[in-house]
């Protein structure tokens, strides 16, 4: 039985990665990015949209199985599209960005309020069936009248 050579197993994760991302902009789904960071935030108080900040590290395995495995979906991407502000930090490039919301781990993921104001933070990997729940959680802005582990409990997601 033929194993597979690390270097063809790490050139298959990096195109994979390209592909997710290249899909990402050019599918209708062009999240913003850390140097958007301000109009974002300008955008979701005019449209009364909460915030989501993703940061991520260019040097971080689970940053890129979460590009691949989770915004990479379509449902994911059409709720970030349509009912939310996304925000693609990179971390490395936006240290001040990361700093100011106490990131210390990535992949993390911030919700704010239309206004700017903190939520939650997020940190580590999070399946498919966790980010819908916080996405619809933050798009619901449910922040108002329950707390996420609540909601997450309610939806029968293990807290621990």
């Amino acid at each position: 039985m033929k194993t597979k050579s690390p270097f063809f197993t790490r050139l298959f994760d990096l195109w994979a990665v390209g592909i997710v991302a290249f899909l990402l902009i050019f599918a209708g789904h062009s999240p913003a990015f850390g140097d958007d960071y301000k109009d974002a935030l300008k955008r979701a108080k005019s449209d009364d949209k909460a915030i989501v900040l993703y940061f991520f590290s260019q040097h971080c395995g689970y940053c890129e199985a979460m590009d691949r495995d989770v915004l990479a979906d379509r449902d994911i991407s059409a709720i970030m599209k349509n009912d939310l502000v996304f925000v693609r930090v990179d971390a490395d490039k936006r240290t001040d960005i990361a700093r100011q919301y106490g990131i210390r781990g990535y992949p993390t993921t911030a919700l704010l309020e239309p206004s700017g104001k903190s939520i939650i933070r997020i940190p580590g990997y999070l399946g498919k069936k966790e980010y819908k729940l916080i996405l619809d959680y933050a798009k619901k802005k449910l922040y108002k009248s329950t707390t996420l582990r609540d909601y997450l409990k309610k939806n029968g997601v293990d807290v621990g």
